[in-house]
């Protein structure tokens, strides 16, 4: 089997556990902690990536409750251009690999190759996102009486 053929069955799987309720074992019983071959790991993949936006998500609403007005003004504008430069970063790195592999043409399956590679940039652009927002915290935690 090709790899495109192969990476096409992935994406289709990944699309199932990304959008449904999961834990570490996904519902096809791929166990995360030792995925067997490339589908399996891009399957994980999606998996953390779904796992790290939902962390996203808390840490930034109670970044938010825990801020000033001002703040969270300030915070919300930041967040936006974060996600347009995420989503252009991640763009840009799929369309940079296309043309890399020389196994013949795309039949129905690069959107769906794309979607692995995809998913591999926002999950390492969500963790460090979610490094910088607790930091954010942090600071805000040490200096509680400039939040009011």
């Amino acid at each position: 089997m090709n790899k495109r053929a192969v990476l096409g069955t992935m994406a289709l799987l990944l699309t199932k556990s990304v959008w449904s309720d999961t834990s570490p074992q996904s519902d096809d019983g791929v166990d995360c902690s030792h995925p067997m071959g490339e589908q399996e790991e891009v399957m994980c993949v999606a998996i953390e990536y779904k796992k790290a936006d939902a962390q996203l998500n808390r840490i930034y609403k109670e970044l938010k409750e825990r801020s000033s007005a001002a703040e969270r003004k300030a915070l919300t504008l930041d967040e936006r251009d974060w996600i347009k430069q995420r989503d252009s970063l991640c763009r840009q790195s799929v369309e940079s690999d296309e043309g890399d592999d020389d196994s013949g043409p795309d039949i129905g399956t690069g959107h769906l190759r794309e979607s692995g590679q995809t998913h591999s940039c926002l999950l390492e652009e969500t963790q460090n996102r979610i490094q910088t927002l607790e930091d954010k915290l942090k600071a805000l935690q040490s200096h509680p009486a400039s939040n009011q």
